[in-house]
């Protein structure tokens, strides 16, 4: 199933194969939002794109740039 919101772009639409990736994208967020104490983060958009994961947001730091790439374990990397 996917899920999208009522905006074309915005929300999350990805197939339930990276829910559990998703799952742990937002344990590994949680902590560094806690951590460098980023009040305004907030996710924007998730997508499946390319064969991998986009994550979109704003409100981040030199260790959660707006556009990334994520793989479990690994620091998100910057999408220029």
């Amino acid at each position: 199933m996917e899920h999208q919101e009522d905006k074309p772009g915005v929300g999350f639409t990805c197939g339930e194969g990276w829910y559990h990736l998703i799952d742990r994208l937002s344990a590994d967020l949680a902590a560094i939002i806690r951590e460098d104490d980023l009040t305004r983060f907030r996710a924007q958009q998730v997508k499946e794109k390319l064969g991998g994961l986009r994550f979109y947001a704003y409100g981040g730091n030199l260790r959660l740039p707006p556009t990334c790439s994520y793989t479990v374990g690994v620091p998100p990397i910057a999408i220029m």
